[in-house]
């Protein structure tokens, strides 16, 4: 009898012990990044002003930035569709060679436990005060805001600037970023050619488009600056969640009244009509101050 119970308590034990690592085995509340550089950067380039002048700094900096965005956006565990199982991040750095930071390859299961994805941090950006090259905007790309994955371009690109500007380097200081976008667009509108070229890519903002629809120019800059603009007007107006849905889940422009209870023309007008109607006390001095050298 006693062999007998010291083998039935030695069982419960095993059991207890795969039962306890079965059920301990729980997705984690952020994902661990390896960085794999395709060269060694902090060799060959001054990465010193930035935010990431070792690889370490870089991993380090990549970590936080996807746990604040998941925070943001009410997505954690995002990870789970790609890989339930993943616990890291391998995440491919390039360094240079583009005027603009992108994401050239989407998470993907990479391993049993792991996930990976790719990302250019353009050096030209970091030179121009974006201490970061834009990693944060990169990094909510690969938390699954790919270009194609909606049916507007331009809202993709405004969540991403959002994130970026709400836990990436800001480089305006403590200058709302919205007063900004007023003040210079108020100024621009006093420039009849000016003026012209931005209400054609006004009418760009938020439209149904999967591609980008200009090329490397001011187009393009104000383009991306009023996406910003015009997705954050709909989350302090909607709230994250029913934009966030309108982006992964909205077929056409008809989803802004299915999703936010509005038209897409409603939505534009009040968006602009706040823009040129908000008390603006910010110079273009301010503006020029603020930017970090």
């Amino acid at each position: 009898m006693r062999v007998k119970g010291k083998r039935f308590l030695l069982s419960l034990m095993i059991f207890g012990v795969i039962l306890a690592t079965a059920c301990g085995k729980k997705t984690p509340e952020h994902l661990e990044v390896e960085v794999y550089p395709t060269a060694d950067y902090w060799v060959s380039m001054e990465l010193g002003d930035t935010l990431f002048p070792t690889k370490e700094a870089l991993e380090g900096l990549a970590e936080q930035y996807l746990a604040d965005a998941a925070d943001l956006l009410h997505m954690e565990n995002w990870w789970v569709e790609v890989n339930p199982n993943a616990t890291k991040l391998q995440l491919d750095i390039q360094i240079g060679g583009s005027a603009q930071s992108f994401t050239f390859a989407p998470a993907v299961k990479a391993g049993e436990d792991s996930i990976s994805g790719g990302i250019l941090l353009s050096s030209s950006i970091a030179e121009r005060g974006s201490k970061d090259a834009a990693l944060a905007h990169e990094l909510t790309h690969l938390m699954g805001f790919m270009s194609g994955n909606s049916f507007s371009m331009s809202l993709t690109e405004g969540l991403c600037d959002y994130v970026q500007s709400e836990i990436g380097h800001y480089p305006y200081g403590t200058l709302d970023i919205q007063e900004i976008n007023a003040y210079m667009l108020r100024i621009d509108f006093e420039n009849a050619t000016v003026r012209e070229m931005e209400e054609a890519v006004m009418e760009k903002v938020g439209a149904a488009e999967t591609g980008y629809p200009y090329g490397q120019g001011p187009e393009m800059s104000f383009w991306y600056t009023m996406s910003h603009s015009f997705v954050r007007y709909l989350i302090d107006e909607h709230g994250i969640d029913k934009v966030k849905k309108l982006i992964l889940q909205g077929e056409s422009e008809e989803s802004y009244n299915e999703i936010l209870g509005k038209s897409y023309e409603q939505l534009k007008e009040e968006w602009v009509e706040e823009l040129l109607t908000m008390e603006v006390t910010i110079t273009e001095q301010d503006i020029l101050d603020s930017i970090e050298k």
